[in-house]
């Protein structure tokens, strides 16, 4: 999703949080000249997937709420998993509309604090031990995020949701069948969304664009 709406045109991507394990790098557009790669941990710089060759690629150590980047140099931003764990959501999105060209386009993966069965469990009153809870600086809506974006001056945007029927891990890694495992992803990301809509998916993307006519810093 976040290749084909964000990723696919653009020639300089940056990935606010990427590096270790993330697969960014196999799904760059093949326009792609430039990749860089914003982390605050060492691990996730040095354990980082580098794209092919032909793809300048640039490790920065910092943190999203001061982006080491000249105005207006990016065509699009990913910001995958990682708005949760920020000191400053709305500084983070501000400098990622500063860095983005006129145009450009941010795309935000996140767990979803309001996914339906979230929902029921709380209904239900089911004690549960939820990884959601653990290690986050906020438990982000869709909402929330829409109004993060739209108040940094982002326009056109929309949220689609995903995992509405996840697996854990353990029993996915365990599915031997890719046939198996593609109509669950079927099932989990387009059957369910359409009966639940995509505000209350397990996860969700975020998709925003930069005004074409917003002036540029100077």
């Amino acid at each position: 999703l976040m290749s084909h709406h964000v990723l696919r045109d653009a020639n300089a991507v940056l990935s606010i949080g990427g590096g270790g394990s993330s697969r960014t790098h196999e799904y760059l557009s093949t326009k792609t000249k430039e990749f860089a790669i914003l982390n605050t941990g060492m691990w996730d710089l040095e354990k980082a997937q580098m794209p092919k060759s032909e793809i300048k690629t640039y490790l920065i150590r910092s943190v999203g709420e001061e982006i080491p980047i000249t105005d207006s140099q990016i065509q699009a931003i990913e910001i995958p998993s990682t708005l949760d764990h920020v000191v400053d959501a709305k500084k983070v999105i501000e400098e990622s509309f500063r860095v983005l060209s006129n145009g450009g386009l941010i795309g935000i993966t996140l767990g979803n604090s309001e996914s339906w069965y979230r929902k029921l469990i709380k209904l239900l009153r089911i004690p549960i031990v939820d990884n959601h809870e653990h290690h986050h600086n906020f438990h982000f809506r869709v909402i929330d995020v829409e109004n993060l974006l739209l108040g940094a001056g982002f326009i056109e945007i929309r949220t689609i949701g995903t995992a509405y029927f996840k697996l854990p891990k353990k029993i996915e890694r365990n599915i031997k069948s890719p046939i198996l495992l593609s109509a669950h992803r079927f099932i989990s990301n387009s059957i369910l969304r359409r009966v639940f809509g995509d505000h209350n998916g397990g996860m969700f993307l975020t998709i925003a664009s930069k005004p074409t006519t917003y002036p540029n810093s100077a």
